[in-house]
Order: structure tokens, then C-alpha cells, then sequence
């Protein structure tokens, strides 16, 4: 196996020729094991009262975190994580952290037991190895869990989808996870969010916890090692509307008032999007109004940032660097503009797909499956994937700073394309051209 750029040894060196594959007769052994004690496992499926069948509790702890190879950098991924669904407990030696936010804007460790079926919590947890195991290699327990198990297995969550289109792209890379519905300024100080515009210190008391808030997310980035950040959502007008109907149940203040409460979320932005050494991925949308969705645009403020949208496109045309393509797809979101990078789903509008669409890992923790429903909240992981390849690839020995932030952001999007807006080859296409670590590192083909 020959491997450009940056390859983390096995333990004890590279004597035995330094493969970092997985022994794939060992590892075929234990799913068919795994498999028939799920199988034989009948109480939750002939029982009426599963009461009466076997469970185990596994509480979430930050020292069950271990990986044989890790880069030391971690990816905070900040999405609606309200608890940790079953399948994560598949990854929870890939987990360096959880946490969420609390009224008054302090960020705190999260806390979290799953109580699943005794069978599968052992079969889950035999498989959250040291040694990175592809969720695709598990294929063969998705139909017996599904069915032995049905409805004692949560599989939906956004950010669930959003972990399970990154997690086994990077290998190498340790997850932190913070519940982004934490976030909320109506969650973090409602007294002051709900204030009408006549509350002179309504403002400064919100802006304050906003402070804070950010104070803490700078703090869990440097205490985790966190380099890089997939945020699949965003603070506009829209959300604050939604907010104030939700938690504050009165009408609507002025559009000035709003706006203001809206602006209170900087300091959380600005430490997402502009601490040194640490590169983020945003979720694109439509800006619809600039003054609606300051956060959207384009600016210099967040350096460190890249906005991302979604293309849909059976043939893209499009090499490894971007170049071929002549015009704007037929389907692509958001607007020029609205995004700096576009990544292809391989699925059009119809759920019609190409030999590589968006496969992500299976939501119950093996398996993996495809994705038919675009979105920038699931192109948002492949970019940041993608970066993360680029970067192990060419730049590894140097520290993540601002400036190879920008240099490998440029090559991600190379001037090299006259057809499109600015010549710059925003339209990519890294799952026809597998350029992520799982690839480069030799784990599969």
C-alpha cells in the first residue's frame, strides 16, 4: 500500500510492513458471531411485555475515548444532539467529548446513559474498537438488529445524519459533539431574549450571556484540541421569528427589535468562525435579505470559514481539481453567492443516483446506506472531509494556522475555472474521486 502525505504508524512501528488495514478473516469471524447472538436474542421480538427481557445501561464517559491512530486534531460537530442515539454508542471510543450549553450561556459536559437490549449493547460496543472498523464492514448485523430490535433503536436525528456522513471519512480524527438546540439565546437567557425593545439592559444582558457562551466554546476547543467545525445550521431572522413564538408566546416586536436580538449571537459566531487555527464548515441558505441573514454572507470577519452548498448531478464533468465545468448546474443550492464551495450529491431531484452518491454510515451504527435527500447540512461533513484530506495530505507536519487555513481553502476551490463566477472551481465532486482519509489511508476502495 502506498500512501502520499501524512500515514500514523501502527503501534510499536512499521516492522510488520506497517499496514493500518483491518484483518479482514478476524474481523469477519466476530460479525457472524455478533450476528447469531443477535439472531438467537428472541425475547424483544416474540415477547409482548420487553419489560421482562434482557437490558444493559452504558453511561457515556469521555475516558472510554480511545483510538489507536489519532491526529490529536478533533472535529467539534455542533448540531441537534438532545441525547446520544443507539448508534453512537457503535462510536463511543471515537467520542472526546459531549457537551451543551446552559441557561447563562456557560458550556458544561452533557450527560447520557443508553439502555438498550443486553445482545446488542455488547455487539455495539465489541465493535467500538481502538482500531478504526468501517461501518460498511458491519453490513451484515443491519438486518438482524433491524429486526430483532425494531423499535428499541432511534435511527433518526439531523445530527445524527450529520455524524454519520463524517465519522468514517476521517478515521483518524476524534468527535466532539454539542447540542446546537443549547444554543439558543431563548434557551440561554428567556428573560432577556423575550424583553420588549422598551427594556433598556434587556439587550446588554443578552449580548453579555452571548460573551460567555462564546468564552465556552473557545474554552472546550482548546481543552478537547478541537481544529476543525461542521455547524449544519444557522441564526437569521426567520429563526429569531420562530423563537420568540416558541418561548416567548406574545406578539411580535418590531423588526428593529429582532434584528437586535439577532446581532446578540456575534460573539458566538465570531469564536465558531474566526479562532485562530481552527477551520469550520457552514451549511449554506438562501440569503434572502442581507439584514436578514448577516451570518450567511460573505466576510472578512470569519476567515477561517467555509459556506456550503449542494449540487445535484448524475454526471458532474468535473476532475479532481474542479475543472470541466462549463456553466451552473441544472440543480444547485443555494444561489451563486450564497456559497463558496458546492459539493455534488450524486442523486438529482428524482432519486435518481450515479455510481457514487452520499453514502453515509448506517444510522444504527453498521452498515451504511445512501442518502436521496439533498441538502447543505449533509454536503457541510463531505467538504469538511474533504478539507481534512487535503490538509493530511499535503500539510500535515504544520500546525492548522489562519494562513494554511487560506492556502488550502484556495486549493480547495482553485482559480482555474474561466466559465464559472470569479474563474474559481467552486463546483467539486470529492465522492466520484474518493478524496477523503478512508480512501487515501487504504481502508477501502
Amino acid at each position: 500500500m502506498s500512501v502520499v502525505g501524512c500515514e500514523l504508524a501502527p503501534p510499536g512501528g512499521v516492522e510488520d510492513g506497517g499496514s493500518i488495514l483491518a484483518q479482514p478473516a478476524a474481523l469477519s469471524e466476530q460479525v457472524s458471531e455478533a450476528k447469531q447472538a443477535i439472531e438467537q436474542d428472541r425475547c424483544f421480538l416474540e415477547s409482548a411485555d420487553d419489560s421482562a427481557c434482557d437490558w444493559a445501561s452504558y453511561v457515556y464517559s469521555p475516558g472510554d475515548f480511545a483510538m489507536t491512530r489519532d491526529t490529536g486534531e478533533a472535529i467539534l460537530v455542533i448540531d441537534q444532539f438532545p441525547y446520544l442515539h443507539t448508534g453512537l454508542l457503535r462510536y463511543r471510543n471515537r467520542l472526546k467529548g459531549f457537551f451543551r450549553a446552559r441557561p447563562g450561556g456557560h458550556i458544561e459536559p452533557a450527560s447520557h446513559t443508553w439502555r438498550v437490549p443486553r445482545v446488542l449493547g455488547e455487539v455495539l460496543t465489541r465493535f467500538a474498537s481502538p482500531d478504526f472498523i468501517p461501518a460498511a464492514s458491519l453490513g451484515e448485523l443491519v438486518t438482524p438488529i433491524l429486526t430483532t430490535y425494531r423499535g428499541h433503536v432511534d435511527m433518526f436525528g439531523h445530527g445524527l445524519t450529520v455524524f454519520a456522513a463524517l465519522v468514517d471519512r476521517v478515521p483518524h480524527h476524534a468527535i466532539v459533539l454539542l447540542d446546537v438546540d443549547s444554543l439558543f439565546l431563548s434557551t440561554l437567557a428567556p428573560e432577556s431574549f423575550c424583553a420588549p425593545g422598551t427594556d433598556p439592559g434587556a439587550q446588554q444582558r443578552l449580548e453579555a450571556v452571548a460573551r460567555t457562551t462564546a468564552d465556552g466554546l473557545r474554552g472546550v476547543m482548546h481543552e478537547k484540541g478541537v481544529r476543525y467545525i461542521n455547524a449544519s445550521f444557522g441564526f437569521s431572522m426567520k429563526v429569531i421569528r420562530e423563537e420568540w413564538q416558541r418561548v416567548c408566546r406574545s406578539p411580535l416586536p418590531g423588526d428593529d427589535v429582532l434584528r437586535a436580538k439577532l446581532l446578540a449571537y456575534a460573539p458566538i459566531m465570531d469564536a465558531l468562525f474566526n479562532t485562530e487555527g481552527v477551520f469550520a464548515v457552514h451549511a449554506s441558505d438562501q440569503v434572502q435579505a442581507p439584514e436578514d441573514s448577516p451570518f450567511d454572507l460573505a466576510s472578512s470577519a470569519y476567515p477561517n470559514r467555509l459556506r456550503i452548498g449542494v449540487f445535484g448531478a448524475l454526471e458532474s464533468g468535473v476532475d479532481t481539481r474542479g475543472r470541466g465545468a462549463t456553466r451552473l448546474p441544472d440543480f444547485a443550492f443555494p444561489k451563486p453567492g450564497d456559497a463558496d464551495l458546492y459539493i455534488n450529491h450524486g442523486c438529482d431531484l428524482y432519486s435518481n443516483c450515479n455510481a457514487t452518491p452520499l453514502r453515509v454510515a448506517g444510522l444504527s451504527g453498521v452498515g451504511s446506506g445512501t442518502l436521496l435527500y439533498l441538502s447543505t447540512s449533509w454536503a457541510a461533513p463531505v467538504a469538511l472531509a474533504r478539507f481534512i484530506s487535503l490538509r493530511q495530505e499535503t500539510s500535515c507536519s504544520a500546525p492548522l494556522s489562519n494562513p494554511l487555513i487560506q492556502q488550502l481553502a484556495q486549493e480547495l476551490t482553485p482559480s482555474e475555472c474561466p466559465a464559472l463566477p470569479e474563474g474559481k472551481c467552486i463546483f467539486q465532486d470529492p465522492l466520484k474521486h474518493k478524496q477523503f482519509e478512508v480512501y487515501r489511508l487504504g481502508y477501502t476502495n
